[in-house]
């Protein structure tokens, strides 16, 4: 397959200025050219599914001179573009390696409502305080694994609180309804039942007597150099599961979602029997057979603030 030929801001400027016969494509969603984009140029998204098919659509020929344009020269958008066009039989691609903070940064003048751009999710702008969780938005998963099967469900999120200081995540606590758990796997309810029934018994979570479970943050560490997308702290803190209190850590991403509100994700493995749900496991018990529960529960979750912090 033929490689895209690549050219600074400098370059696409004097093409431009020489009135030739190329099309500058920004390969960015919409809200951000809408904010600023190189004069002329045109947008279709790279990130859509439907990239090719709009090219078609508006009439962009396999053979145009394109010239891409991304964000940035940390931004593989344009090189992902050009393998795309390229693999569909476009033949004169050309990538504008320096992308739309490079024309900037050249001082060149650009086109649009040249308002704040969107801001990336990482970015949370939230004034110090404590922010409730809303537990109609969150959601906690569970899953289960045997020799034979694999089960997932559901437990509520009874209340929780993310504390804020200096823009940052600094504690939380959390309760859950242990009440309320649910198998979402099964599709027989009698079966599904049954499976809630022992999850709920003494062999693993002793609902009865412990109805409650709690999680208290006891230091939370922001993470340098993560990107959107990936985790931007390390969670420490303590579970509190059928009496039990043990430590337990894990990563998680916090960012703003576009409705304002702040979202906390994560995902994890945890050992139940470190809280006392030894039911089936080969570390207690010999000869299970059939019988035999792995140790390990992957857990799910997001947890969405009633509130914006701002």
């Amino acid at each position: 397959m033929p490689h895209a030929k690549s050219i600074s801001a400098v370059i696409l400027k004097t093409w431009l200025d020489e009135g030739r016969d190329i099309l500058v494509l920004d390969v960015l969603p919409p809200e951000h050219h809408a904010a600023r984009h190189i004069p002329g140029s045109r947008n279709h998204c790279v990130y859509e599914m439907t990239f090719l098919d709009q090219l078609t659509e508006a009439g962009i020929a396999p053979g145009t001179s394109l010239v891409l344009a991304s964000s940035s020269h940390r931004c593989l958008g344009a090189q992902d573009a050009a393998d795309k066009l390229l693999a569909a039989g476009y033949t004169n691609v050309t990538i504008c390696q320096d992308g739309i903070e490079g024309w900037m940064q050249a001082g060149y003048p650009l086109e649009g409502h040249l308002g704040d751009e969107p801001a990336s999710p990482c970015e949370l702008g939230i004034a110090n305080g404590l922010l409730h969780v809303d537990p109609q938005a969150s959601r906690i998963q569970w899953t289960g694994r045997s020799r034979t099967s694999i089960h997932t469900g559901t437990v509520a999120l009874s209340s929780g609180a993310m504390r804020f200081s200096n823009g940052q995540l600094a504690l939380g606590s959390f309760s859950l309804d242990m009440r309320t758990l649910k198998d979402e796997d099964l599709e027989d309810q009698s079966l599904a039942a049954l499976l809630v029934t022992h999850l709920s018994s003494g062999d693993f979570f002793l609902v009865n007597a412990h109805p409650e479970a709690l999680f208290d943050t006891t230091h939370i560490t922001p993470l340098p150099g993560h990107t959107p997308g990936s985790a931007n702290y390390e969670v420490e803190g303590q579970l509190t599961l059928r009496g039990v209190t043990r430590d337990l850590n894990f990563p998680a991403t916090v960012e703003r979602l576009d409705d304002g509100r702040l979202s906390l994700e994560a995902h994890f493995d945890l050992d139940r029997t470190r809280w006392g749900a030894r039911y089936g496991s080969g570390r207690f018990f010999e000869k299970l057979g059939m019988h035999l529960v792995h140790d390990v529960v992957s857990i799910q979750l997001r947890l969405v603030t009633a509130g914006n912090g701002n």
